[in-house]
């Protein structure tokens, strides 16, 4: 997965994905720290079935936001 942030603030897209494919932990993983660190997410180039974009989204259902506004991953995963 290759990162490039959009803009200084926030913002990053992420190429060399098949999201169309089952996503594995280590994938799932990086996505998340990937939407923890840049806030906004654009993954171009998919197209995915109604199974696939369920798959995507649940990969993100436990991040959490703390006090100060912060995402942080709360994924059991992810040690927490």
């Amino acid at each position: 997965m290759d990162v490039q942030r959009i803009t200084g603030a926030f913002g990053a897209e992420l190429r060399g994905l098949d999201l169309s494919q089952p996503i594995g932990p280590d994938l799932a993983h990086a996505l998340r720290q990937a939407l923890a660190e840049h806030l906004v997410l654009v993954i171009p180039g998919q197209s995915l079935d109604v199974a696939a974009q369920r798959a995507l989204t649940q990969v993100f259902e436990l991040i959490r936001v703390d006090q100060l506004g912060q995402p942080r991953l709360a994924h059991k995963d992810d040690g927490e």
